[in-house]
């Protein structure tokens, strides 16, 4: 039951793993943590689930729309740069 509270308080993720997934990268922890961590699921976010974890998750979908955001913005001035320069050497 301690490990279940893990798990929902978000601390734990779980993935699946075959021997060759442990064998491939033997004494080297950090190389086998990455390359599970990459399909590692964790639960979903409740109650339960620790409080800087969700303060972090919030901080993280701030930063990704901000992200977008610029993207969309760099986009937007390159595209209008290519038009600027279309019309000037037409």
């Amino acid at each position: 039951t301690q490990l279940l509270g893990e798990i929902a308080k978000g601390h734990w993720g779980l993935c699946r793993a075959t021997v060759a997934d442990v064998v491939i990268h033997m004494g080297d922890a950090e190389a086998r943590r990455e390359s599970l961590d990459s399909r590692a699921v964790y639960a979903p976010v409740t109650m339960m689930t620790e409080g800087f974890i969700r303060d972090n998750e919030r901080q993280m979908t701030a930063l990704r729309a901000t992200v977008r955001a610029a993207e969309a913005l760099q986009d937007g001035a390159e595209d209008q740069a290519r038009e600027a320069e279309s019309d000037s050497s037409a």
